[in-house]
């Protein structure tokens, strides 16, 4: 069976504290529509249920993969680096300036010599969302591909960049999934995809809460009628750490259990930008969250472009 058969992340220990983080930040950074820093912080502790956010300190983001990727062809009965087809590179599109040309430094670094670099970006904070569903369609469209690696690193420097509007705080961390033709152990049953071009140009500081509401809703409906699905079908819900309110009560609005969203994370490290789902699928399929049924993930980026999956997961495959 062909999907993901091996997740791993890092996450930095160091915690950074709303209390100073909010202190550091100039007043200007404030998100539009708070009065000051105090409402701001009374607002991530309340809203966003957020004490800390995790900050790398020491590694580079190319040493924060290092580590993922010695261990990953450290591991015993998976396979050597000379068995990669593909990086696939998920652009954290937070984290400026990145490293240049990262997916070839990453090949040569461990040997990935029969690899192909590509580049996945424009997508925003479901970049690995779409990084997972097109390594899916090309393991299904060419048998010659064996295997592929989805990379991604978010680390940034400036306090401030860390502000996603009112919608979240940025941490740092860096994933990678390895995508093989078999022994996964979670595979993609279908997923639906929406572009709305209007929102080529948006701002954080725009409030297009019922524009992006309205193709939350369409995408998961589409996905769900397709499929035949029903709240009984699902066993997990996994969103982003980020916007949950508005995504929860779109949620709920067509009829599936909001006790079904995975929320171990969504206070615990902050939005990661598009590491979220690599983060928390992991962390859900190690609990059992989705209680041996279906899991749903949905995504967004600020451009306007949202995905929603359906995966099935047949068990672990490797030592965590």
């Amino acid at each position: 069976m062909k999907g993901i058969k091996y997740i791993d992340y890092y996450i930095p220990p160091e915690q950074l504290s709303i209390e100073r983080f909010v202190e550091c930040i100039d007043d200007d950074a404030v998100p539009g529509g708070f009065s000051g820093k105090e409402e701001y912080q009374e607002f991530i502790n309340e809203i966003l249920r957020l004490k800390n956010i995790r900050v790398e300190k020491k590694l580079s983001e190319i040493e924060m993969l290092d580590l993922l990727l010695a261990d990953l062809f450290a591991k015993e009965n998976l396979l050597p680096p000379s068995e990669i087809d593909i990086i696939l590179v998920a652009e954290s599109e937070s984290s400026f300036p990145r490293t240049k040309n990262l997916g070839q430094y990453l090949q040569h670094r461990h040997k990935m010599d029969n690899a192909y670099v590509m580049n996945l970006s424009g997508n925003y904070c479901a970049n690995i969302d779409f990084a997972v569903s097109t390594a899916h369609r090309l393991l299904t469209g060419d048998r010659t591909i064996r295997n592929i690696l989805v990379v991604s690193v978010c680390k940034i420097k400036d306090l401030s960049k860390r502000i996603v509007g009112s919608y979240a705080l940025l941490s740092d961390a860096a994933g990678i999934m390895l995508l093989s033709q078999e022994d996964a152990m979670v595979t993609e049953v279908n997923n639906n995809m929406i572009s709305n071009g209007l929102l080529y140009d948006s701002s954080l500081n725009e409030d297009n809460s019922l524009l992006h509401c309205k193709y939350y809703i369409k995408c998961l409906v589409d996905l769900l009628n397709k499929n035949g699905l029903t709240n009984r079908d699902i066993g997990c819900i996994i969103i982003q750490n980020a916007n949950m309110l508005m995504i929860s009560q779109c949620i709920a609005s067509i009829g599936l259990d909001t006790g079904k969203i995975f929320h171990n994370n969504l206070g615990r490290y902050g939005h990661m930008d598009c590491l979220d789902y690599l983060v928390n699928l992991k962390d859900a399929i190690e609990g059992n969250h989705h209680k041996n049924g279906r899991i749903l993930t949905f995504g967004t980026g600020i451009a306007g472009n949202y995905i929603a999956s359906v995966l099935e997961v047949s068990g672990m495959r490797y030592e965590v």
